[in-house]
């Protein structure tokens, strides 16, 4: 199963050189670089992957990481995925969300995979971090 961390580490690794496209619609705010970044910060909780991007940018997948990480300090794919964590940080503090239902809203393919996603980033579990973070009362 290919999965967003696959993705990360393909951009992780790219090794083609950068270069730019001579397709001018590069240059619109909502194409290049910064395009995609809007793009991910409206659209993080649906499924986005590599090819997608791509193909919204009008640059190659080598350039598109390289470029992304220049200019973000990030990959792209990682970026969707931090964006995601933030906001699971968000409704596991102040929800009674199930984090089945969390997984799901904010576009993760299942609750296993955001569980280890979120563990990879935090370092505990999403229900440890509800257990230690939750400011409401939650049944369960």
């Amino acid at each position: 199963m290919h999965s967003l961390l696959d993705e990360v580490n393909s951009c992780d690794n790219a090794k083609e050189p950068f270069f730019y496209t001579s397709n001018t619609a590069f240059y619109d705010d909502m194409t290049g670089i910064n395009g995609i970044k809007k793009y991910i910060d409206l659209n993080y909780t649906k499924q986005i992957n590599l090819d997608e991007l791509i193909k919204i940018s009008c640059m190659n997948k080598n350039a598109l990481c390289r470029e992304f990480r220049r200019t973000y300090k990030d990959s792209p794919i990682h970026y969707i995925l931090s964006k995601r964590v933030d906001e699971a940080k968000i409704y596991l503090a102040e929800s009674s969300i199930k984090i089945t239902e969390l997984s799901e809203r904010l576009g993760f393919s299942s609750a296993s995979y955001f569980n280890r996603i979120f563990k990879s980033f935090e370092g505990i579990s999403p229900t440890e971090y509800r257990d230690k973070y939750c400011s409401i009362s939650i049944k369960r």
